[in-house]
């Protein structure tokens, strides 16, 4: 069974293979490859996540904040209740269930500046994005045109080579002839060693190119790998334009001068989000709270009589005993959902920073320019 499974994983290997390397490379899938698997556009990639998140975070600040807690606990011994707030020494169950809620009705313009300075940053992220991957791109042409630059050496190279054997082969008859000077055999030996020199060499700069490629791609380096040069044409057009046009479009076209554009924007509106420290901040602020004791109870009246207290009062020289009420009560636990509901207390305040404040902040301030002037 194992020997079956392997023969199965040796064959689909060797189909996997023989696929490849039947396959051309043209310079679409060399880019696409490359934008893909490139470490330093994925790196650009990540960078702009994150400016996107910080976007999102900066528009999510806008959103009242609530916070709640909730707490459950026994108290053994003496203890203070939280329904009388008197002291008892038993066994006591408690709970506390609070929710407030805060949202800011002006600060100064801080949160719509700061919006605007991670909109402008996020922008600008994407620009450099775009601008690695433009950057990426054109690495690549000039690579494969290298490639195949290269190719098209060694062609020429073995055919020159093929041509000075066919010479060698050709005189070395002459000359074990004697027809030939001997001096002209030797020289074109020479030159034929010369030119499986220039075969080797080209082999060599062509297995560079093929490695700076796949480098480029973030593939395996792999030197049965072929590129199809077809369609090349038709992929890459002279561009026929004036310099000066060129260069007027390239401002306004290039993601880095965009990416430089929005950086500038962007910290122009982070000053504006911190000169909001000198406005005065109104916010609003609210809660909820309740409580549970399981020392809690509701008394009800059951009966009423009237008893001897104990006491008298003297009336005609007799003591009169006095009468006094008593009631008879049951006690009965209020359960934890009617405490809640009945113990429930809110508030709401509006917090506001004295005018007084900003007047001296402002004066701070024009006290720090006339010193500094």
């Amino acid at each position: 069974m194992r020997r079956k499974y392997l023969l199965l994983a040796l064959l689909v290997a060797a189909t996997i293979l023989v696929k490849g390397q039947g396959t051309k490379l043209t310079l679409k899938d060399c880019i696409d490859t490359a934008l893909k698997n490139n470490i330093t556009v994925r790196q650009s990639e990540i960078l702009m996540n994150n400016a996107k998140l910080n976007y999102n975070q900066a528009k999510y600040n806008r959103l009242p904040n609530l916070t709640s807690s909730f707490e459950y606990g026994v108290n053994n011994g003496r203890s203070i209740d939280p329904f009388t707030n008197g002291y008892i020494n038993q066994q006591l169950n408690f709970s506390n269930l609070n929710a407030q809620a805060s949202l800011p009705l002006f600060n100064g313009f801080q949160l719509k500046n700061t919006i605007k300075q991670n909109e402008l940053a996020f922008a600008g992220a994407t620009m450099e994005w775009q601008q690695r991957k433009d950057e990426l791109t054109l690495q690549v042409i000039l690579a494969y045109l290298q490639v195949l630059n290269d190719g098209d050496a060694i062609v020429l190279a073995n055919q020159q080579a093929a041509v000075s054997k066919q010479q060698v082969e050709r005189l070395a008859v002459i000359n074990e002839e004697g027809a030939a000077p001997p001096g002209n055999y030797t020289d074109l030996k020479g030159q034929y060693a010369g030119d499986k020199v220039s075969v080797t060499n080209a082999e060599n700069s062509y297995a560079g190119s093929v490695l700076t490629l796949t480098q480029l791609m973030n593939v395996p380096y792999n030197d049965s790998l072929e590129f199809d040069k077809a369609g090349l044409m038709e992929e890459v057009k002279p561009f026929e334009t004036m310099p000066d046009e060129i260069y007027t479009l390239a401002l306004q076209k290039l993601a880095t001068v965009k990416a430089s554009e929005l950086r500038i924007n962007s910290s122009t509106a982070a000053i504006k989000a911190a000169a909001s420290a000198y406005y005065p901040r109104v916010s609003l602020f609210g809660g909820a709270s309740s409580n549970y004791s399981s020392a809690a109870q509701l008394s009800t009246l059951l009966s009423s009589s009237f008893v001897p207290s104990g006491d008298y009062v003297v009336v005609g020289g007799n003591n009169e005993p006095v009468i006094t009420k008593q009631n008879q009560y049951a006690n009965t636990p209020i359960s934890y959902g009617s405490q809640v509901k009945n113990n429930i207390s809110t508030f709401i305040i509006i917090l506001v920073l004295l005018l007084l404040l900003y007047l001296f902040a402002r004066y701070l301030k024009k006290a720090r320019k006339l010193v500094s002037d």
